[in-house]
């Protein structure tokens, strides 16, 4: 069973007695041994959360309070039962709260003072740095689903305007052929992206 679990974990996980500091009945403190259990590559396991939910179809926009280009990443902490644990989040999925998206990078059997945390988090600053700044790339289908009813409406919009002759409010499409052969491309155009969109949804 051992042999088993470290091919799985692999160097995904490490474990080490760190130095960490208590504090004494008299007051003082003193710096002595504890388990710290961390994932050393923190950004290498974020995109690969990212890209499980989009190959999954979990990500979302919340119609559009985290801006199409974006995504977000939350990172904190808790204090409980003897231990403390670093955790991060992704925010663009439905219920980002939810204690199955709740990923634990690091975690320590100590207080959370200013020296432990140090000790503990020092080794992930570049990393999240790096987390802030970084691109990924991803399939524009979750946009896409995201802007489903949008699309809708629009190629609706534009199907009745173009039914009426209100060819971008030039007088129709007779007296006006040059807007009408725009009109036409656009509407066509939003016809195959919405049902590209709709190809997206029924998979």
């Amino acid at each position: 069973m051992r042999e088993i679990s470290k091919q799985i974990v692999g160097d995904n996980l490490k474990g080490e007695l760190a130095p960490f500091s208590f504090m004494l009945p008299s007051g003082g403190e003193e710096i002595k041994g504890a388990p710290l259990i961390y994932i050393p590559e923190l950004v290498a396991n974020v995109v690969h959360l990212l890209e499980e939910n989009e190959r999954t179809r979990r990500l979302t926009w919340h119609e559009g309070f985290i801006p199409a280009s974006e995504v977000w990443i939350k990172i904190g902490g808790d204090k409980g039962g003897g231990a403390f644990k670093m955790n991060f989040q992704i925010v663009n999925i439905a219920t980002p709260n939810s204690v199955h998206n709740i990923c634990v990078f690091c975690c320590f059997a100590a207080g959370d003072s200013v020296t432990n945390l140090h000790a503990a988090l020092d080794r992930f600053k570049d990393q999240v740095e790096h987390l802030n700044g970084m691109k990924w790339s991803f399939s524009k289908y979750s946009l896409e689903l995201q802007n489903l009813p949008l699309l809708q409406a629009e190629l609706e919009e534009a199907q009745q305007a173009q039914a009426n002759g209100n060819i971008c409010g030039l007088g129709g499409a007779e007296r006006n052929p040059l807007a009408a052969n725009l009109l036409k491309q656009a509407v066509d155009k939003k016809k195959q992206t919405f049902q590209g969109t709709c190809k997206f949804e029924s998979v």
